[in-house]
């Protein structure tokens, strides 16, 4: 709190060296916000930011340039997914639109990114528009064949593509990747994981274009050494230490506690995800792509147990499977085949058959497929509500024995975050769960 902050530089007296513990890049999105409020405040009768700040008025800013920020990475995900799927144009942005809006409001993008100014917003921004750049240099949407078409179908010849000659992506494509996958680890560390995961996809299939993405990396370095020296940060903060991850027994406990716990599992807050299955065996139909499979596995992967490393595994007073923010996008790009092959065609076809993925999987189409999808999709939604409007779950958090101090509480079945919220809904009623005391 601003008391506790103030309390600890009073005590540290007027030569204390003050230094941010967290990535500088949240606080860098704040900046407008803070001088549209220093301008425009103290004319309005409203003060400015800092008054705002100690009077606890401050936060529904915070929360709409989180949100600013996350509208920007949604766009970045419909655009993706506009470039990925198939059928007419109406059909590609329906799905498009539906896709982005369940990984608008039924992830955590919702429920914990654009609620305050973390790291997670910033991330899935950077992720996001690194996986766009990652499909140009694949020659992905209109340029290739797309996920789940047979490989024959696709326009790009796999070794001119390897070249870099046949992708139609701009040069400037290669040095903005290197730049954004190192903004993304100077945002979160543990971006370090994705970043190692798309530079090892660049260099097996677009070895061409190594070079400028290397190049794109140290220029970023250099560009964030300067300006981090500019403000006076100094060195990197101890957040960024590598020994805050260390592997050991308890870290099984926590990667399963990561996956399928009811207070922090992904795949029980979300678990639309789980369409990434059937995307991935779509994807990996086309040889050409199997090495990108590979990458979006391994950074799926690599950072659920990267998070699970960490001391503080189940992401202290937070709601549901917060640590597990950066996985979605390369969640969202496996999935997107099997959400073209569930959506229906215009004559009613499932769209399986237009992209020729085989009679094995012909029940993707299937009306029960899609009751299944629509299902999973709702549940997600109503899951990561609770957490962006119920002050129950910050209760929880909170009690009756703090998480922090006892973080085997996310295990908890009867006593679960969401049910928590769900539990005053019915007993007391929307304003009680909304917005009622702990």
């Amino acid at each position: 709190s601003v008391e506790q902050v103030r309390a600890a530089l009073d005590a540290a007296g007027p030569d204390a060296e003050v230094r941010d513990y967290f990535p500088v890049v949240p606080a860098l999105l704040a900046v407008p916000t803070v001088v549209a409020v220093d301008l425009l405040g103290p004319p309005l009768g409203q003060g400015d930011a800092e008054q705002l700040l100690l009077e606890d008025r401050f936060g529904w800013l915070h929360t709409v340039t989180a949100s600013v920020v996350e509208v920007l990475a949604l766009l970045i995900a419909r655009s993706i997914t506009l470039g990925l799927v198939s059928g007419t144009e109406g059909r590609r942005r329906w799905i498009a639109t539906v896709t982005t809006l369940v990984l608008a409001f039924g992830t955590t993008a919702w429920s914990v990114a654009s609620r305050a100014l973390w790291q997670h917003g910033p991330s899935l921004l950077l992720l996001l528009a690194a996986l766009w750049l990652v499909l140009s240099l694949r020659g992905g949407g209109d340029t290739g064949a797309r996920p789940g078409e047979h490989p024959g179908s696709a326009t790009v010849d796999p070794e001119a593509a390897g070249r870099g000659d046949a992708t139609g992506a701009p040069g400037w494509t290669a040095p903005a990747l290197g730049g954004g996958l190192t903004a993304a680890v100077g945002t979160r560390p543990t971006n370090a994981v994705p970043a190692l995961a798309l530079l090892g996809w660049v260099a097996w299939s677009r070895r061409a274009r190594l070079g400028p993405v290397v190049l794109g990396v140290v220029v970023r370095a250099v560009v964030a050494g300067g300006l981090t020296a500019a403000l006076g940060l100094g060195v990197p903060p101890p957040y960024y230490s590598a020994s805050r991850i260390t592997v050991g027994a308890e870290t099984v406990g926590a990667f399963a506690a990561n996956l399928v716990s009811p207070s922090r599992g992904l795949l029980v807050s979300t678990p639309v995800v789980l369409l990434a299955l059937p995307g991935a065996w779509l994807w990996w139909r086309r040889p050409a792509d199997r090495p990108l499979v590979v990458a979006l596995v391994l950074w799926v992967g690599g950072l659920v147990l990267a998070v699970s490393a960490f001391t503080q595994w189940w992401a202290g007073h937070t709601f549901a499977a917060r640590f597990t923010t950066e996985t979605l996008p390369a969640l969202l790009l496996l999935a997107v085949p099997a959400l073209d092959a569930v959506a229906p065609q215009r004559n009613g076809a499932a769209a399986v058959a237009a992209v020729g993925a085989g009679r094995a999987w012909g029940w993707v189409g299937s009306r029960a497929a899609r009751v299944g999808v629509v299902g999973l999709a709702v549940w997600s939604v109503g899951f990561h509500a609770a957490g962006a409007w119920s002050r129950q779950t910050s209760c929880w958090n909170e009690g009756p024995v703090d998480v922090d101090d006892e973080p085997a509480r996310v295990w908890s079945v009867t006593d679960a975050q969401v049910v928590r919220a769900a539990g005053a809904l019915v007993v007391h009623g929307p304003r009680r769960a909304v917005a009622g005391p702990c």
